[in-house]
This record gives C-alpha cells, sequence and structure tokens, in this order.
C-alpha cells in the first residue's frame, strides 16, 4: 500500500480556502476532506477509534463543535 506524508500548515490551508475562486460547494468539499485527514492523524495518533475506550491509549480527545 502505498503512503503519503503531508505536513501542511493549518493556517495556509485556511488561506487557500477561504481565497480560493471556487465555488461554495468545492470549498464545502476541500474542508471535509482535510477534517476527515485531521481526524485520521488522531485516531492514529491516540491509537483507539472514536468513542472506543482503550487502557493503551496515548492520549485523550475533547471533541468538537460546529463553529
Amino acid at each position: 500500500m502505498t503512503q503519503i506524508n503531508l505536513n501542511l500548515n493549518m493556517e495556509q490551508i485556511q488561506d487557500i480556502i477561504s481565497n480560493s475562486g471556487a465555488n461554495s460547494l468545492a470549498k464545502q468539499m476541500l474542508t471535509t476532506i482535510f477534517n476527515q485527514l485531521m481526524e485520521k492523524e488522531r485516531d492514529d495518533y491516540i491509537q483507539v477509534d472514536t468513542y472506543s475506550r482503550e487502557e493503551h491509549r496515548n492520549s485523550s480527545r475533547n471533541g468538537y463543535y460546529e463553529r
């Protein structure tokens, strides 16, 4: 399986999305994709799935809400 390693600055991502000439659908799609990537990275770091209670977890998650 091919693995991609990306180093992205959150401020740069937000600037790209907000300043792009793309329509609202494209912006929503980009936002959804980046949110899913960040959630995957978080799950990989913590080493447990969402709503899972495990003893070997590396950290905890506080969740998030729509702004």
